[in-house]
Order: C-alpha cells, then sequence, then structure tokens
C-alpha cells in the first residue's frame, strides 16, 4: 500500500507540471505479436495475454502555441505537410480472449523507458522492461482484473526494436 501511495503522489506531482501539447498519430506499425505472452501463463478467469510490440510516428504543428513548450521544435525538420514528425515506441499487453477483457485501457507513458505500473501494481519487486518470462508479471494484479495495458514512450539513447 505504501508503494501505491507513493506511486500516486509522484503521478500527481508529475502532471501538475505537464504542459499541454498537441500531436496525433498518422503511422502505427505493429513490429511483432507475441501469443500467448509470459510464456503462456493463464491470469485466472481472463486467461493468457498477448504482447505486442508496435512503433507509432506521430506529428505535431510546431509553429502552434501549445506546442512552444516542446524544446527545438522550431529547430526540426519537417514533413510535406509542415509538421514535425517523432517515432516511440509502443507496446500492448491485451487479453487472447477479447470476450475476457475488462474493456477498460491501463495507460502509462515511460519514464526514461522503465515500465513502473508492474512494479507498483504486479509487486515484481525490481523494474523488468523485458516483460517475457512467466514471472515477470509478478502477482499479475492487472492481468487477473482484464486490464489491457499500454505503455509508449520515447528518449533518444534508448534502442530501437528490431523489426522481423
Amino acid at each position: 500500500m505504501r508503494q501505491f501511495l507513493s506511486g500516486m503522489a509522484f503521478g500527481i506531482a508529475i502532471i501538475a507540471f505537464i504542459q499541454p501539447s498537441d500531436a496525433k498519430v498518422i503511422k502505427f506499425e505493429i513490429i511483432r505479436t507475441e501469443s500467448p505472452a509470459f510464456e503462456g501463463r493463464s491470469f485466472g478467469a481472463v486467461g493468457t495475454y498477448d504482447r505486442i510490440i508496435a512503433r507509432a510516428t506521430i506529428a505535431v504543428a510546431p509553429n502552434a502555441p501549445h506546442n512552444s513548450v516542446i524544446v527545438d521544435i522550431d529547430r526540426a525538420p519537417r514533413n510535406s505537410q509542415g509538421l514535425v514528425e517523432a517515432v516511440s515506441d509502443v507496446e500492448i499487453l491485451r487479453p487472447t480472449n477479447p470476450a475476457n477483457e475488462n474493456r477498460r485501457l491501463f495507460y502509462e507513458v515511460l519514464n526514461r523507458g522503465n515500465k513502473l505500473e508492474f512494479l507498483l501494481f504486479n509487486d515484481i519487486g525490481v523494474i523488468n522492461n523485458d516483460l517475457v518470462k512467466a514471472g515477470d508479471a509478478g502477482n499479475g494484479f492487472l492481468m487477473n482484473r482484464g486490464f489491457t495495458i499500454v505503455w509508449s514512450g520515447w528518449q533518444a539513447t534508448l534502442r530501437r526494436v528490431a523489426a522481423e
């Protein structure tokens, strides 16, 4: 419970400093799908999960006032529509059987590439960004309840996901 409250306090503090910007997804590419995920581990009545690794290309209008908070946007290259593009890695965990989902999406914007929600909600003990093994799901709190889980984020120093 203490970890959960600490996480909530941290999240509220971050939200207080966020400036709005406006972006739209102009391309969404699925790199690979792992089905079932977590070595076939089943999560109560929900069953197995699929893991989708994807890449989203977003575009922003560099001259829009609400995008002025983006550092050096005025120096970034523009596409043919005059928008600045960026690419974000996306990872999705969803129940293999859509009938078993709870119709709720749990979304986390990555902080320097780290997936914190599993640390806070699934009690995994340490940050693990490559969710492959059955034990990587921890106690399965979010999956046992049928959530679809999405992570996305961008950081220039992270290595790209290799296309198959």
